[in-house]
């Protein structure tokens, strides 16, 4: 099947993006577009370098996608004063100096503006294809032609350049402009009845995460989306059955208006629902609604996804909302996906400079020979590259053991300091849990001042976590009390090797004790923030909680509910639950005692599993930072074929938007993008660590990798 449009290579330079152009050729009865260096540009690039010691400075051409932006902002930015200063862009070349330098810039601006241009035509080619004699050269020179017309682009320029000085440069003029010609060709299509769906099928077919920013952009609390959401979903499960699906819907009529039988089902469903266990906090609290408020919230969803610019439909002569578009895609997208929860956020620098000092440390050991050198490459290889401690210690001529125990001198010190990060935030003394801690193991795990919980949960980590030299290094330490330098002379092992040992045995301790210390003083008010966050900002700590509070028994789970999650009194609580005042006190209690036990070990997974996530990113990011940006075609492909395990016939079907894409096709073009990422993998292993992988291990990276 000859492909409807062509495919067209993403620049992946500075220079290629300001002195190419996308010229068009008729070969072989088709028409191909190919990137060609524009002399006039490339001659105004040379100039402008020479001439301007400011742009000298700006000019990155190996830099960061985010430096490029801020390039063509500034080129943009004395274009525009140009415009502002009445240099007319059409008149012939002048000899002053204003004119010259205008002359200069206006062929960056058209070669930059030439990729978005092609872009909006593959994004809304679906929109036209069934335009027989409109093919896509058709809207491509229409582009152009706003393209080669200044007064045109200076429109939007200066709706760019206002958003970019609010936001400090952080928004990509490339997708604002590629926006920007989205609509201009959707203008063009109105002419033949290509515009708006049905009301009832936009809400039908719109994304769960789209209807949410529409109705925030129309400025509805939290709350209120959070109930919209619940009722939108049993909407569509009503109106599909009984209007879309109904075989006596009138031929032709697919999405015909709901009737009022319908709003008042959807009513009951939403009644009948809310109080149900695991249904958002949000709509447990809210009131019975009937057939009438369910109608306003659907027709107001229809009208916010109407208004939104996220939609194709908006028009381009509306400035404030292509400036709001801006808003939705920074420049550079994050090169690598991660789970982290908000916990990360403030917490992300500490790790960050804890692991720096780490490497420090362990690099003086190994100037001194006091550890191997390959101590300082094993998390780069396990989280970077995503090996398996066993083929780590293959590389290194080692066994599994040795990696286990060397890759837990960085682990464990991060995951203890993660967790008296968390304590601290909750007014729990480092130093005092420490002292706690160390009185326990001298009086016989017997200390009156920890509750019978923090014993069990110490005891239990103790026994279960800790390997047997870990519990008698302690035991000969803290019981029989004997002094590190004693300890050291019948090891045979060094003063300051028997204190690493005793200090990595005791972390994951002082972890669980950390933990258990702000739970026991806590779980109600994490159980009041979660069901909070759960509305406002979702994030792993309260969904962890709300885990937690799930696995209790229904009459456990609706009494806490009912407390912390509504403004009822005792008594109107005691009335819900058709039980008395002692009851309910006495199952709160036993409720509160069991969930501390529960969130203990939730909490524990959920530290070793921020941490871990975030040493992946750490690293991947080391390791590849550009390769996502430079090569994003190829990253795209692998990303779907061993992220989103999609088969090379789905990944055709996915990147056919606007022109075919084979199965074969995906299958060379995947081949090709694994050999790039192979060969970048290696070269820094080779650089960065002196180690070669062997080819199985690079197909274990590819596979860990995504």
């Amino acid at each position: 099947m000859m492909p409807l449009l062509p495919h067209v290579p993403f620049r992946t330079s500075l220079d290629e993006k300001l002195t190419t152009s996308l010229e068009i050729g008729f070969y072989h009865n088709k028409y191909q577009p190919q990137w060609v260096v524009k002399t006039d540009a490339h001659r105004s690039l040379e100039q402008i370098k020479k001439t301007d010691e400011f742009i000298q400075n700006l000019y990155k051409p190996e830099g960061e996608l985010e430096e490029w932006n801020k390039f063509v902002i500034y080129l943009a930015q004395l274009w525009q004063a140009e415009q502002f200063a009445g240099i007319d862009p059409g008149q012939p070349r002048q000899r002053g100096k204003g004119f010259r330098q205008k002359y200069e810039l206006y062929p960056l601006l058209c070669a930059d503006l030439d990729e978005p241009a092609y872009r909006a035509v593959e994004k809304t080619s679906k929109s036209w294809k069934r335009l027989k004699n409109y093919t896509w050269e058709h809207w491509f020179f229409q582009v152009q032609d706003i393209i080669n017309n200044p007064h045109e682009i200076i429109k939007i320029v200066g709706n760019f350049l206002r958003v970019a000085q609010e936001s400090q440069g952080k928004f990509s003029i490339e997708f604002y402009f590629k926006r920007a010609f989205e609509y201009k060709i959707l203008e063009g299509l109105e002419q033949f009845g290509i515009s708006r769906a049905s009301d009832w099928r936009l809400l039908c077919m719109a994304k769960e995460s789209e209807l949410r920013q529409s109705l925030k952009k129309q400025g509805l609390s939290d709350l209120l989306i959070e109930r919209y959401i619940f009722a939108w979903d049993y909407f569509k499960s009503v109106y599909k059955d009984n209007r879309v699906n109904h075989p006596g819907r009138k031929k032709g009529d697919r999405w015909p208006n709901p009737h009022r039988e319908d709003y008042a089902e959807v009513s009951r469903y939403y009644n009948q629902e809310k109080e149900l266990m695991g249904v958002p906090l949000a709509v447990f609290q809210d009131t019975t609604r009937n057939p009438e408020h369910l109608e306003q919230w659907m027709q107001e969803s229809v009208q916010a996804l109407r208004n939104s610019a996220l939609l194709d439909e908006v028009n381009l002569n509306n400035p404030d909302v292509l400036d709001q578009l801006s808003l939705q895609k920074p420049v550079v997208q994050a090169t690598f996906s991660s789970n982290s929860s908000d916990l990360l956020v403030n917490v992300q620098e500490i790790l960050t400079e804890n692991l720096a000092q780490l490497n420090s440390s362990f690099y003086q050991a190994i100037a001194q020979g006091e550890k191997p050198d390959y101590i300082v490459k094993i998390l780069p290889l396990r989280y970077g590259m995503g090996l398996s401690q066993q083929d780590v210690g293959q590389i290194f001529g080692v066994h599994q053991s040795q990696i286990s125990r060397r890759e837990s001198d960085y682990i464990e010190p991060l995951l203890s300091l993660f967790c008296q990060w968390l304590a601290d935030k909750k007014g729990i003394s480092l130093a005092g849990v420490n002292h706690d801690l160390e009185q326990w193991l001298l009086e016989g795990n017997v200390y009156p001042k920890f509750s019978h919980k923090i014993h069990e949960v110490l005891t239990e980590t103790l026994c279960k976590s800790l390997s047997k030299p870990e519990r008698s290094l302690l035991e000969k330490h803290y019981r029989k009390q004997k002094t590190i330098h004693q300890i050291a002379s019948e090891t045979k092992l060094k003063s300051w090797e028997v204190e690493q040992a005793l200090d990595r045995a005791k972390h994951p301790l002082l972890r669980v004790l950390c933990i258990g210390l702000w739970l026991e003083t806590s779980t109600d008010q994490l159980v009041v923030q979660s069901d909070q966050d759960s509305i406002h900002s979702p994030n792993l700590l309260s969904n962890k909680i709300l885990e937690g509070v799930a696995t209790l028994n229904e009459e456990q789970q609706k009494i806490l509910r009912y407390i912390y999650g509504t403004d009822l009194s005792p008594e109107e609580v005691t009335q819900k639950l058709n039980c008395t005042a002692n009851y309910m006190t006495r199952q709160l209690s036993a409720s509160l005692k069991e969930l501390q036990m529960i969130l203990h070990l939730k909490l524990t997974e959920l530290v070793t599993t921020t941490v871990k996530t975030w040493l992946k990113s750490h690293y991947q990011t080391q390791v590849l930072p550009r390769f996502p940006t430079r090569y994003p075609e190829e990253y795209q492909l692998l990303t779907l074929y061993y992220q989103q395990r999609l088969k090379p016939r789905k990944i055709a079907d996915r990147l056919s938007v606007g022109y075919q894409v084979t199965a074969e096709e995906v299958v060379n073009k995947l081949s090709q993008a694994e050999g790039l990422f192979l060969e970048a993998i290696q070269y820094w292993c080779q650089q960065q660590l002196a180690v070669s992988l062997s080819e199985g291990d690079l197909e274990k990276v590819l596979k860990k990798w995504f």
